[in-house]
């Protein structure tokens, strides 16, 4: 193993993250009992439900460091609306719950898994860290905000993460949910808004004597489309006279009209009720097919020009997003009422946590600075000798080649810094 100088604190801040990570969730209480929190740590453990058993299942901070300690972890960071599963399997029994309480727990169908829990990642299946691929443990990862998989940067299709990207939205779901276009960063002119008043705004003539009728280019229900079934349709014998006959523009819109009228009545008489599943998924897709008004921000979309990479966000995708009774009615029927919530990002549940934390810092430095000059020394120097304890363990096994620190290293060593400090050692004995 090839030697890595030891930085304290880069470690300091990697314990820091998993603070931000676990949040405020206790690392001795199992999450179960508080059902499906809206966010929270999880892990899988690979020995208890190895990828070849295709049994996949998550647990919460407290049972990875407790029920599961000295197994193979594979941190998955957060995942929305999830319940530990520990406890709910045969092989996964949790020591933190009392043996009345644990026949009763039952398998939690509402949670939601994917490869991550099979510890896979990206659209190319890897592992994190990934022994088949090395070159890739140095290239950044972002969640999919829909999905929750991680995709590396650099399978993208070729999209370009802008500095100011908050939220990602991978490729896959993009392809099931193309509306979401309308809010990606660069992509503000995908919005067809042809039917549009604002479009009806630009396209008026500076006098009305210049203006010549054009035939069958009223504005339709179906917003985005109206100007393509046009062109599409064939133009019948009758038409053609009427055009060389120089009729009026009024008669060519109202036979447009019953045939827009008798072609949707013909689809709706040939849908059978075993589309409803597909209609619902299709909605998602192409909006447009839905009757909206043009307070929506869909108003105007168009799934012609699906996006055909990952898209981005900043932070106002949330907020941004429209709430009009049809698109809320689309996020129920495809389960993305999630987006409609400004703190499930991940985002705010680190803002969330940092927050709490400097809250607690702020408190104990209080607490230190009322405290008298001689405490005030005796806290600063159980501050410096917790520091080189620490630096000294960590460099020992970085030159040794240990991969981790055993607890008994950490016992002996954090014993061996109270005699030198004057603390009682058995403080040290639940380690």
């Amino acid at each position: 193993m090839e030697s890595e100088e030891v930085n304290l604190k880069d470690w300091l801040e990697e314990m820091d993250r998993m603070e931000s990570l676990v949040g405020q969730v206790s690392p001795t209480e199992c999450t179960y009992s508080q059902g499906h929190l809206a966010r929270q740590a999880v892990f899988c453990c690979l020995d208890c439900t190895p990828p070849s058993s295709n049994i996949k299942a998550g647990f919460c901070y407290a049972c990875s460091v407790t029920c599961h300690k000295g197994h193979k972890l594979e941190e998955i960071y957060t995942k929305r609306f999830f319940r530990c599963d520990c406890g709910t399997l045969p092989q996964l029994l949790c020591s933190l719950k009392s043996g009345a309480e644990t026949p009763a727990l039952t398998r939690n169908t509402a949670n939601k898994y994917n490869q991550n829990f099979a510890a896979r990642y990206c659209e190319c299946g890897s592992r994190y860290p990934s022994p088949e691929h090395p070159e890739l443990d140095h290239v950044e990862m972002l969640q999919c905000c829909v999905c929750e998989d991680w995709f590396h940067t650099t399978h993208l299709n070729g999209a370009v993460v802008p500095e100011q990207c908050e939220e990602m939205v991978c490729q896959g779901c993009v392809g099931k949910f193309p509306f979401l276009g309308v809010y990606a960063l660069g992509r503000e002119g995908d919005v067809d808004v042809s039917g549009t008043e604002e479009a009806e705004e630009k396209q008026k003539p500076e006098s009305d004597d210049k203006q010549k009728p054009e035939s069958g280019k009223e504005k339709s229900g179906t917003v985005g489309t109206t100007e393509v079934s046009q062109k599409n349709e064939p133009c019948s014998s009758d038409s053609v006279a009427n055009d060389d006959k120089d009729n009026s523009s009024s008669e060519s819109t109202a036979s447009t009209a019953v045939k827009e009228a008798e072609n949707a009545s013909t689809d709706k008489a040939n849908r059978s009720a075993d589309d409803n599943e597909d209609q619902t998924v299709g909605e998602a897709s192409n909006p447009a097919k839905r009757k909206r008004s043009n307070e929506c921000k869909l108003f105007g979309f168009s799934a012609d020009n699906k996006p055909k990479m990952a898209l981005f966000f900043d932070e106002n995708l949330r907020p941004n997003l429209c709430k009009c009774d049809s698109c809320m009615e689309m996020y129920r029927s495809n389960d993305l009422t999630f987006l409609t919530d400004t703190q499930d990002p991940i985002f705010k549940y680190e803002e969330q946590s940092a927050q709490i934390r400097q809250e607690e810092d702020n408190l104990l430095q209080n607490t230190i600075e009322n405290l008298p000059h001689e405490a005030k020394c005796d806290v600063a120097r159980a501050i410096g000798s917790l520091h080189n304890t620490i630096e000294t363990l960590v460099r020992k096994a970085v030159t040794e080649g240990q991969e981790s620190v055993g607890s008994k290293e950490i016992k002996e060593a954090f014993k061996s810094m109270a005699s030198e400090t004057n603390v009682d050692p058995s403080i040290f004995d639940h380690i």
